[in-house]
């Protein structure tokens, strides 16, 4: 038989699981959904031919060219 204490431990115990578990879901949807609309932004080494910048500023490459790619096949920008 449980002591009143000991039950009182085991159901906050439970309660805070649950209320962390639900802000945790929580959490992970809402990043879910920001991230999806935000840019994908992504870091390249000027290190040709993976990737180098131009005369113009802009930036090529092999590298730049798959990551071109990926952002096209996750529908973002």
């Amino acid at each position: 038989m449980m002591t009143l204490a000991a039950l009182v431990r085991s159901l906050a115990a439970r309660t805070l699981t649950r209320a962390l578990g639900a802000s945790l879901g929580f959490l992970i949807s809402v990043t879910l959904a920001v991230a999806q609309e935000a840019p994908l932004k992504v870091a390249v080494y000027d290190a040709p031919p993976y990737g180098h910048v131009e005369p113009d500023g802009s930036i090529d490459g092999l590298s730049v060219d798959l990551w071109r790619r990926a952002t096209e096949s996750l529908g973002r920008e």
